[in-house]
């Protein structure tokens, strides 16, 4: 159980947004000189706080990058980032039926599949190989032209180049790189007793010898294979993180070890290690080969090839799973490696609950009152009045498609245990196996934690500290009667941030006084109303939906939350045909949105003169901004018209970081569509500047 990205900054992004105030979609991706966004209402597509994590990263609902593809006939495309195309853990539902087939062949054929796993993936090493000798060739027979042919000398010089780089990214990206290490670097001296443990069950499953052990900072175990020197074999790292050995007893720790011993035993180890090291392939060359001609060759193919293979290796990942509990079993007792799978469950999930604790401090205090790893080695090895609930839960989960791990229930079926907390343990392993380095191993992990995470988490306090500000000078407006609906709006979000949901519904029902026809407070109410029980939310929900359809999935997604948690399943039912409607508008609405051509009918901005000044005063701050044009364009499948704008960049600005500064600001005032000024947009730039009015900033020198 793993707890969460390591950077916090690095998952955050530039901007941040509660996650109750309508924000636009923060873009990641490569430069485009494009960008579209639509205002989001409360809580739909927004930075969340994700509490339960070390690093307590921010995260997007709904993410990817924006690119931009340029067609013939005067034709602008926004499109959302290429999705990674290798590298699934989860299986996709089509191949269901292909994994159920598989899984009988291998329980019949276990050999014959096992050699049919190896083939699927050499098939992709094939198509990679082809893929390499080709530009190799490309790259000889231009060298060849330059040598005997006259000429165009300089084109094919160039594209030799460009082949021969291409094939070297290429084979840059089939080295596997060795992972570092994550953790403290422990030896023999200092944890004899661990050690001594190690070499126990080693000799007992006849395991790989263990080179290096890391004490990490998870509630996990895992053994990692680095290849060493050419044909020197490889390098096998131990990393066991002190929080499981803080929750478990010294044989239950030994249990969870050889489980991860058992996926390196014999030809099994061999299987495991091969299908890693092809997945491991594939990511990396996708990370590295993100765009250009050889990664749209290779993800023509990869998009089919990656998720068939990870259906294809399913049944062979997941069956080691059961091999490797087997033998836990075997090395120790049915019984230990029961306890063993009991007990990650439900201390891992106390371990991961701890987080939101230590992370909601953040709010009210410049530092925490106590620091994670050393306060979990109590509450680790306690007892827990919720641990037979949580218990409970784990089992109600199925065995499915989203992880090569089985369910905790088939798991402990397939040892033949049953499925009862162990007993309480006097000493957890942690105490046992590392005596007094235990708790210098937890300072030393606290302050790892702290250097890394500090200075978000105070940040986080000083954004809390604005927002109070915030809030109390939105108060004060609010009294004066001048406020505008944004205002309004923002103050009613704020409260419902630091006090809860409940507390927001009178400002919410304040501002719907002043503003009816507002379907994003009405979705705002109908969320917190249903947040405190109500069933009230329902009807603004819906009445939220029909005044803006863009609100209809998310709408009834909530109403559909609600009533499943209420134990109204029935009453739900009709909301997925809604639901499913609802999306299927979303679609054709975004393939309108997202492009814009020739034929696109551009009317004037429905802007006030308060409105324009305000936007010129902002836009005023942005540096490289040398013009900005910009128009309004209906839709067909929207609610509200769109903003269409041209950003036209000083001399070495960049355009794409110019329409990210843009963006937000116009955001405002509807869904918005931006380009960068590049020779492709220029049919676009003579059509703004035939709407009046279009100049949100004069033309510039610069």
């Amino acid at each position: 159980m793993g707890s969460g990205p390591r950077d916090a900054q690095a998952a955050v992004g530039a901007h941040h947004h509660s996650s109750l105030r309508p924000a636009p979609l923060r873009v990641y991706g490569p430069p485009a000189h494009a960008r579209r966004a639509r205002p989001r209402p409360a809580g739909i597509t927004s930075i969340a706080l994700d509490a339960s994590s070390p690093s307590c990263c921010l995260s997007m609902e709904q993410g990817g990058g924006i690119g931009l593809t340029f067609f013939r006939r005067k034709r602008l495309r926004v499109e959302a980032g290429s999705p990674a195309w290798t590298g699934a853990v989860g299986i996709d539902a089509r191949f269901a039926g292909l994994v159920e087939r598989l899984r009988v062949e291998a329980e019949r054929h276990p050999l014959a599949y096992r050699r049919k796993v190896v083939l699927a993936g050499l098939l992709g090493y094939a198509y990679v190989l082809t893929v390499l000798l080709a530009l190799l060739a490309g790259t000889g027979a231009m060298i060849w032209m330059l040598i005997v042919a006259r000429g165009a000398a300089a084109i094919e010089a160039k594209l030799g180049i460009f082949l021969g780089l291409s094939a070297f990214a290429l084979i840059r990206a089939l080295m596997i790189e060795a992972e570092a290490p994550a953790g403290i670097l422990i030896d023999r001296a200092a944890a004899p007793d661990l050690f001594a443990l190690l070499d126990r069950l080693r000799a007992q499953v006849n395991g790989p010898a263990i080179h290096t052990v890391y004490i990490g900072d998870e509630f996990n175990a895992a053994i990692m294979q680095q290849p060493r020197f050419m044909i020197f074999g490889n390098r096998n790292i131990l990393t066991i993180g002190l929080p499981l050995l803080q929750g478990l007893s010294k044989d239950e720790a030994a249990a969870v070890i050889a489980h991860e011993f058992g996926h390196f035993v014999g030809g099994h180890g061999h299987w495991a290690a091969f299908i890693y090291r092809i997945r491991k392939r594939w990511m990396q060359i996708a990370e590295r080969l993100p765009r250009g001609i050889v990664a749209a060759v290779l993800r023509l193919f990869f998009r089919r090839y990656g998720p068939w293979f990870n259906a294809y290796s399913f049944v062979l990942a997941r069956a080691q799973e059961y091999e490797a509990d087997r033998l836990a079993a075997r090395a120790l007792s049915p019984a230990l490696a029961a306890a063993a799978l009991i007990r990650v469950t439900t201390r891992g999930d106390r371990f991961a609950a701890s987080w939101t604790g230590v992370w909601g401090e953040a709010v009210s205090r410049p530092d925490p009152s106590t620091m994670p790893y050393r306060t979990a080695a109590s509450y680790l090895r306690e007892e827990a009045e919720d641990e037979l609930s949580v218990l409970e839960y784990a089992l109600e989960r199925m065995t499915g498609l989203d992880d090569t791990h089985p369910c905790l229930k088939d798991r402990l079926a397939a040892i033949g245990s049953d499925p009862v907390l162990p007993p309480p343990f006097a000493a957890s392993a942690a105490e046992t196996l590392l005596g007094g380095r235990a708790e210098e191993l937890a300072d030393e992990l606290d302050r790892n934690w702290w250097n890394a995470h500090g200075n978000w988490w105070r940040t986080l306090h000083q954004m809390r500290q604005d927002e109070i500000a915030e809030r109390d000078a939105l108060a004060a407006r609010l009294e004066s009667g001048d406020a505008r609906k944004a205002e309004y709006q923002r103050h009613a979000e704020l409260v419902a941030e630091m006090d809860g949901a409940s507390a927001a519904i009178p400002f919410y029902r304040k501002l719907l006084d002043r503003f009816p026809d507002a379907a994003d407070v009405r979705y705002q109410l109908g969320a917190a109303l249903l947040y405190a029980g109500d069933d009230a939310g329902i009807v603004e929900l819906e009445t939220a939906a029909q005044i803006w359809r863009g609100l209809g999935a998310p709408a009834y997604r909530t109403i559909i939350g609600h009533l499943h948690a209420t134990g109204r399943q029935d009453e739900a039912e009709p909301y997925f045909v809604r639901l499913d409607a609802a999306e299927a508008h979303d679609e054709q609405a975004a393939a309108e949105a997202n492009q814009i051509d020739a034929q696109a009918e551009l009317l004037p901005l429905l802007l006030s003169d308060e409105d324009r000044r305000r936007i010129a005063d902002t836009l005023a701050g942005i540096s490289g901004l040398k013009s900005l044009r910009a128009a309004r364009r209906k839709l067909l499948f929207g609610d509200r018209d769109q903003i269409i704008f041209l950003a036209y960049p000083g001399k070495g600005t960049d355009p794409q970081q110019l329409v990210d500064a843009i963006t937000p600001i116009l955001l405002e005032y509807g869904d918005t569509l931006g380009f960068g000024a590049h020779g492709t947009t220029r049919w676009l730039g003579k059509k703004l500047r035939a709407i009046p009015g279009n100049q949100l900033v004069p033309a510039v020198k610069g």
